[in-house]
């Protein structure tokens, strides 16, 4: 639904790393959030930038190195139920 949407797309460009959060973590919400926007997620780059600024004041460099190796191609194998990248079982294949 285009709602549903519309909340992914204002939490992923507001989202940022909660106290109680660990790192990996918020690569991992990050990355489920980009996962359903797809290509309104942008660019890897454009995503890598809106990353890098949400994290909160801890270390974030190995966070950030561990992002861009994704973009960069190292990232989960191509779903054959819906052809993106994403972790664990594809939610079309469950209905």
């Amino acid at each position: 639904p285009r709602a549903e949407q519309e909340r992914l797309k204002r939490e992923y460009y507001s989202i940022r790393q909660t106290d109680t959060e660990t790192s990996t973590e918020f690569i991992q919400r990050f990355l489920r959030l980009a996962g359903f926007l797809g290509a309104a997620a942008g660019t890897a780059e454009e995503q890598a930038k809106n990353f890098q600024g949400q994290q909160s004041n801890r270390p974030v460099n190995s966070g950030f190195q561990y992002y861009m190796g994704l973009s960069e191609g190292y990232s989960y194998p191509v779903c054959t139920m819906c052809g993106r990248r994403h972790p664990g079982e594809c939610r079309r294949a469950s209905g």
